[in-house]
């Protein structure tokens, strides 16, 4: 589920600020929020850091990164890719494999502390394993 909500410019800032610190987007900090407050899903600190972190790492690229690598990506099926265009293409693949395996030592983390694995992780968080549909 998506929700939006409009914040009065200082406590957007507020949160802004507060997620910097803690190496988290602003969306995650709220979710992490939400997740230890009273009333919320019972969760450890930890554990809703964890969920923080995996939620921050599992967002989708902007628009303009996936045109862009699905740009790279034909021109090099295509054999057109210069030399810049290459170590573009690479870059990216690379941030998003370091990406995953960030988000897999969360997931594996979080797996121990509720004692299951990690693909009920996933699935109770409602993700799927990349590449599988």
């Amino acid at each position: 589920m998506s929700l939006t909500i409009s914040l009065p410019p200082d406590v957007a800032r507020r949160i802004a600020d507060e997620a910097a610190r803690e190496g988290l987007d602003a969306p995650s900090l709220v979710l992490k929020i939400l997740l230890t407050s009273p009333g919320g899903s019972g969760m450890s600190e930890r554990e809703a850091e964890l969920v923080a972190q995996i939620h921050r790492l599992s967002a989708p690229k902007s628009l303009s990164e996936q045109r862009r690598y699905q740009k790279l990506r034909r021109k090099n099926q295509a054999g057109e890719l210069t030399e810049a265009e290459r170590e573009q293409l690479f870059a990216l693949i690379d941030t998003d494999e370091l990406r995953a395996a960030e988000r897999l030592e969360y997931l594996g983390e979080l797996a121990q502390l509720r004692g299951t694995s990690v693909r009920e992780v996933m699935k109770s968080l409602g993700l799927r394993v990349p590449g599988v549909a």
